[in-house]
């Protein structure tokens, strides 16, 4: 998510951006403006999803900005700031849906509450547009779906048993059950070899134009309900389906029928594969530590993390602070400082040590060390050197 904060104070501005613990709230970019032409370029430009706006400015009001995102059909939520509790003002917000109205002085732990009650309905409704979005594809494509599940059963790759049906049915989302009776009435069929694998080349050829579409449809129509399906449990897709296994295949998709079930095969399972992995999460942290020992001398963050597990930033820090009990970011300082304890203890010079363990800014590092060890690096190097003499 991405967040504006507007104030013709810039102190004000500066402090709200270093209070609010943006990253914990899961906004990944902030921005701001001191006046209302400077926010209006940014909301041109960017799409922000939640503004934190003064009331009171000289170049513009609050309300004028939030009248003029209206009327560009600019959906970003607003909460105002203000100086004065004035009953004009807060009509106006309501008139306009902004979010909440703030009395100033600012407050760091209520600008949070308002901006994490306000990023919860956001999830919601954007949650919301995508069943709604995807409902119809979902409809649309059910037909194509049902038809690779009964091709997949006549050509043997579905066992024929009961239980094996059960599940895959339930592993499609499909509508059929074993205990209903059936009858499959076969109109035509062409002669095919080893499962779709000897169609003729000219039949192929005759009929690519039909076939490609209509591949193409089902493979844009699954795609996107897999990646939302996917999404909502908090894996980021385009990682999961980065390899190149899956890369060619993907590719492929379209050529033949038998490229598509292939493709399709693969989907399926790698989806309910992580989604297992998700809800058995022990497997998630262990590969998340991992990569933090193994990684800890570069710059890594929620970012880079996330995208081992092929789960959203978001979700993979939930996980882990669950699970856990740390923040992702407090554990790598954990990691990096231990090694600086080890590589001080072993004689290395303190200048050295910030940079070998991955921090860039000497500073920083000193802090980090004093607020995990109590002591600053050179201290805890004067006090290791002293109980070996």
């Amino acid at each position: 998510m991405k967040a504006l904060v507007v104030d013709d104070d810039r102190n004000t501005v500066e402090v709200i951006l270093k209070s609010v613990h943006w990253e914990t709230l899961g906004i990944q970019e902030t921005f701001y403006a001191y006046e209302i032409a400077g926010a209006r370029k940014i909301l041109g430009e960017e799409e922000v999803d939640i503004v934190i706006c003064d009331i009171e400015m000289p170049m513009g009001t609050g309300i004028d900005l939030i009248i003029w995102a209206r009327e560009n059909e600019i959906k970003s939520e607003f909460l105002f700031l203000t100086c004065h509790e004035s009953f004009e003002f807060a009509s106006y917000a309501i008139q306009y849906q902004a979010a909440a109205y703030l009395i100033k002085p600012f407050v760091p732990e209520k600008m949070e509450l308002e901006l994490h009650k306000l990023i919860c309905r956001i999830e919601r409704e954007q949650n919301l547009e995508e069943s709604l979005k995807y409902r119809n594809l979902w409809m649309d494509s059910r037909e194509y779906l049902e038809l690779g599940f009964w091709e997949d059963l006549l050509a043997g790759r579905i066992p024929a048993s009961r239980d094996f049906i059960e599940k895959e049915i339930e592993k499609r989302n499909l509508s059929f059950s074993v205990r209903e009776p059936w009858s499959l009435l076969l109109v035509s069929a062409r002669k095919y070899g080893s499962a779709w694998e000897e169609w003729e080349e000219e039949t192929l050829t005759a009929r690519r134009t039909l076939n490609v579409a209509t591949l193409q449809t089902i493979q844009v129509n699954l795609t996107q309900i897999v990646y939302v399906y996917l999404y909502k449990n908090g894996i980021w897709a385009d990682e999961l389906f980065s390899d190149k296994a899956a890369m060619k295949l993907r590719n492929r998709a379209a050529n033949s029928a038998v490229d598509m079930m292939k493709w399709q095969n693969h989907l399926i399972r790698k989806t309910v594969d992580s989604i297992r992995e998700v809800k058995e999460s022990d497997s998630i942290i262990r590969k998340i530590k991992n990569y933090v020992r193994e990684h800890y001398r570069e710059d890594i963050g929620r970012n880079e993390v996330a995208a081992v597990v092929y789960l959203t930033p978001e979700y993979m820090a939930k996980l882990f602070k669950r699970d856990t009990g740390l923040n992702l970011k407090d554990y790598i300082h954990q990691v990096r400082i231990q090694e600086a304890k080890r590589l001080l203890a072993g004689g290395t010079r303190v200048s050295e040590v910030a940079q070998k363990v991955g921090f860039d800014n000497f500073s920083y590092f000193s802090t980090v060390f004093k607020r995990v060890t109590g002591l600053s690096p050179n201290e805890y190097k004067r006090a290791g050197e002293g109980m070996t003499e």
